[in-house]
């Protein structure tokens, strides 16, 4: 009997060992994907807007303080612009990322919102909310959010790499490596989709050990 609950709590033990060297991996590899996510550029700045008059100025102010990091500055500005026009999704989409980028995530997620509500086809939108669910650790939801952006423009590197490292992160590794090999096809110095393909091959080469 003292040999059967032994057993047992060494097995119980091991599954706890288990479970815990799962949960460091997510939470490397997490802060990984955090950092590399916002070493990429295309998140920053949203095209294509005429910058006229007092709106114009203002959003230009928050553009050049959010390429700085001044991302309170941002902020700041970007409410004023939404004060004069509260339905500019170009000022929406910078907010939310300056938002972002203090890691106020609640906020960003309610700003990507908001510009889905006014264009739910918006590739932005749809870029940040993705962007935001990964910060929160809403793997689920950040995959749906880039396969709907993928939808809307298949060719989005950004989006390929970020569902790339999120099947890899859930140990999907047979979603993982063609979707960072479709990623390496658009761009074969791709050094995000590079780094997840090697990241796979250590894994699996320690699994096999």
């Amino acid at each position: 009997m003292n040999r059967i609950i032994i057993v047992c709590c060494l097995l119980s033990v091991g599954c706890v060992s288990l479970e815990y060297a799962s949960r460091q991996k997510q939470a490397i590899i997490h802060s990984q994907m955090l950092k590399e996510l916002k070493q990429q550029s295309n998140k920053s700045i949203y095209p294509g807007y005429t910058r006229n008059g007092q709106l114009g100025e203002y959003i230009t102010k928050g553009d050049v303080y959010l390429g700085q990091s001044k991302y309170n500055l941002a902020i700041s500005t970007y409410k004023k612009a939404l004060e004069l026009d509260p339905k500019n999704v170009h000022t929406l989409n910078n907010l939310g990322n300056a938002y972002y980028k203090q890691g106020k995530y609640d906020l960003a997620m309610s700003t990507c919102k908001k510009m889905l509500e006014l264009d739910p086809g918006n590739v932005y939108a749809l870029n940040n909310l993705g962007d935001t669910y990964l910060g929160q650790g809403k793997y689920d939801l950040a995959i749906s959010a880039y396969k709907k952006m993928l939808e809307l423009d298949p060719k989005n590197v950004y989006a390929l790499n970020n569902l790339g490292s999120l099947y890899y992160i859930q140990d999907k590794y047979n979603l993982a490596i063609p979707t960072y090999k479709k990623a390496l096809e658009l761009n074969p110095k791709n050094v995000y989709a590079l780094k997840g393909l090697e990241r796979i091959r250590v894994s699996q080469s320690k699994a096999n050990q």
